[in-house]
């Protein structure tokens, strides 16, 4: 457990430490997250979306038992990803506008679906 917790804070602190260093203050560390995960679940969503097409071929094509029910496991694992992922994007949506944080309108230029 204590190995995820590190990966996690490990993971979060280019986010993080440019806030502390420069005394930001916390709705721009919810900002900056928010555009990090609005840059990367769609491209998580579209490999989640490959990988679940993947699976279902597998299940489709595949004679064998053993591998219809890991592909069954692998269609499971991947919606449950999906899910997780679409999840976390509602979460800090959520936060920014509970807290009423008004986001910079794409200061990188980054693809988003909200253009």
């Amino acid at each position: 457990m204590s190995k995820k917790l590190a990966f996690i804070l490990f993971a979060l602190t280019p986010f993080v430490l440019p806030a502390v260093a420069h005394g930001i203050m916390f709705g721009n560390v919810i900002l900056n997250i928010n555009l990090a995960v609005g840059a990367l679940i769609p491209l998580f969503l579209t490999l989640a979306l490959v990988y679940i097409a993947w699976a279902g071929v597998i299940l489709v094509r595949s004679t064998d038992e053993a591998a219809r029910k890991q592909a069954r496991q692998h269609l499971t694992w991947g919606f449950i990803g999906i899910f997780l992922m679409i999840s976390i994007w509602g979460v800090v949506n959520v936060i920014i506008a509970t807290t009423g944080i008004t986001p910079v309108k794409n200061p990188a230029n980054v693809p988003s679906f909200y253009e």
